[in-house]
């Protein structure tokens, strides 16, 4: 049996959708570069009224990925808008 890794991204269209526009957020978030931390939001727990919010470490810093950096400037290029 094959099972995706967990960096597998899976997009599943319920309704009609623009695939252009999702390119370009799935590219831009492809492109931003990372600091290496997440914010991850906790629910309240028993009878807490606020939820917690903890920075998590998610592994080193990363400047974006190059080729969705240029398929992303090709798009704009072409006229592409969010």
């Amino acid at each position: 049996m094959i099972l995706p890794t967990n960096t597998v991204r899976i997009l599943v269209a319920t309704n009609p959708v623009d695939f252009r526009k999702t390119a370009l957020k799935w590219l831009k978030l492809a492109a931003t570069p990372s600091s290496g931390r997440s914010a991850v939001y906790m629910l309240p727990v028993g009878g807490a009224a606020y939820g917690t919010v903890m920075m998590m470490d998610t592994g080193q810093a990363t400047a974006g990925h190059g080729k969705a950096q240029f398929l992303l400037a090709v798009m704009y290029d072409k006229g592409a808008r969010l």
